[in-house]
């Protein structure tokens, strides 16, 4: 599978400019490059994309991960919540807390 990288850099060089208002991500194409195969790529890709062009905004929800961490979070999420017994809203919220300290710390 292609990373959000890979795909906006290819877009990109095939001259769709992507912007993102109010979290919403934007694609201003020529005709013919979003094809519906292109359209369903982004729509898996959409939040690690809105991440990338938006780097200074503070990650605040798990889709806003970049997909190698947010597999991690799923990870560490299952286990507080089935190993560890927390509830799924706790285990959620404290595995996004330990994802974003290890993500500062690999800076």
């Amino acid at each position: 599978m292609v990373t959000a990288t890979e795909l906006l850099n290819d877009l990109q060089r095939r001259g769709v400019r992507f912007s993102v208002h109010c979290g919403k991500l934007r694609a201003d194409a020529p005709v013919g490059v979003l094809t519906p195969e292109v359209k369903t790529a982004i729509g898996h890709l959409k939040p690690q994309m809105i991440t990338i062009l938006t780097p200074n905004q503070p990650i605040n929800h798990p889709d806003q991960l970049p997909e190698r961490w947010r597999e991690l979070y799923e990870e560490r999420a299952a286990i507080r919540e089935f190993d560890g017994g927390q509830a799924r809203e706790h285990a959620e919220t404290e595995a996004l807390k330990e994802i974003l300290i290890l993500m500062e710390s690999k800076k």
